[in-house]
C-alpha cells in the first residue's frame, strides 16, 4: 500500500490547568471567523500581539485595542495581512477544549517527543505555549502547541501530538520550537519518531506513548458526561468543537 508521513509530537510537561484557553485557527477557517472575541497573533517575523477584538476583512486582520506581547512590547499594528499570520488564536467562550489525542490520516506517521517543560512564572503566562513549527517541504508552518503549564519538577510528563505538515527534505525533518514570551522553559528531551503503518489507517498515540494504529473509526451512538448530561454533539465530529471534564466536580 501506498504510505506518506506525518507527525506526531510528545512533551513532557502538564498540570491540571493548559495553556489552551485559545483555540488556534486553520487559515483556511480564516474567512468563517466572527469577531468580538479575543485574539492572539503570532506573525511571520516573530512578534506577537494581543487584540481585545478583530475582524477579517479583505485578506487582512482588523484589530482594535492591540498590545504587543513578549519580545515586541508597545503598541501593535491596527492590519496584518492574513499572509504574514503564522498562528491566529481566537478566545471561543462556549468551546471546550478536548483532551484526546489529535491524529490525522496517514500512512507513515513520524512522532516527535518533546520531554519536559518547566514554566516559571506560570500565573502570570498560562496562556503561553512555545509553538512548533513544522518545515512542509517549502517553508515553516504552525503546527503544534503541545507544551502546557506545569510549575514545578513534579508536575511534569510526556505529552503527544501529530504533525500534520511535516514532510522530509533530503532524508532529513526540520523542526523550530519557537519561544516569543519572556519567560524560562525548560525541555528535557526532544525525538522524533516515524512508524511505518497501512494506508488508509491512522496511528494515534496514548497517554503512555504507545501507538494505535485505527481504521474505519465509528463515531458513538451516545455520550454522556459525570451529570448524565447528553455530550454526543461535541465528541461526534473532529473539530474545534468538543468536550472538558468539569475539574470541580470531581475529589483528588
Amino acid at each position: 500500500m501506498s504510505a506518506r508521513r506525518m507527525g506526531v509530537i510528545a512533551c513532557v510537561v502538564v498540570l491540571l490547568i493548559g495553556c489552551h484557553k485559545m483555540v488556534t485557527v486553520n487559515p483556511d477557517q480564516y474567512d468563517t471567523l466572527k469577531g468580538d472575541n479575543k485574539a492572539v497573533v503570532v506573525t511571520t517575523s516573530g512578534h506577537e500581539y494581543e487584540y481585545r477584538s478583530f475582524r477579517i476583512e479583505q485578506q487582512e486582520f482588523v484589530g482594535t485595542d492591540g498590545k504587543g506581547k513578549g519580545a515586541a512590547p508597545g503598541p501593535a499594528p491596527s492590519r496584518i495581512p492574513l499572509a504574514e499570520i503564522a498562528v491566529l488564536k481566537v478566545k471561543k467562550i462556549d468551546a471546550a477544549r478536548t483532551a484526546l489525542l489529535a491524529g490525522g490520516v496517514a500512512a507513515a506517521t513520524v512522532i516527535i517527543v518533546l520531554a519536559a517543560k518547566l514554566a516559571h512564572e506560570a500565573e502570570e503566562f498560562q496562556e503561553s505555549c512555545p509553538y512548533v513549527f513544522s518545515f512542509d517541504g517549502t517553508r515553516y508552518r504552525f503546527d503544534s502547541e503541545t507544551y502546557a503549564g506545569a510549575i514545578f519538577a513534579g508536575a511534569e510528563r510526556t505529552d503527544y501530538d501529530n504533525l500534520d505538515f511535516l514532510a522530509p527534505l533530503g532524508g532529513n525533518y526540520r523542526l523550530q520550537v519557537r519561544n516569543a514570551r519572556q519567560e524560562t522553559q525548560y525541555t528535557n528531551q526532544l525525538a522524533l519518531l516515524v512508524v511505518d503503518h497501512p494506508g488508509g489507517t491512522r496511528v494515534l498515540p496514548d497517554a503512555r506513548g504507545g501507538l494505535h494504529a485505527l481504521h474505519q473509526l465509528v463515531p458513538p451512538s451516545s455520550a454522556s458526561d459525570y451529570a448524565n448530561r447528553d455530550v454526543l454533539s461535541l465528541v461526534t465530529q473532529r473539530d474545534e468543537v468538543s468536550w472538558e471534564s468539569d475539574l470541580s466536580a470531581r475529589s483528588f
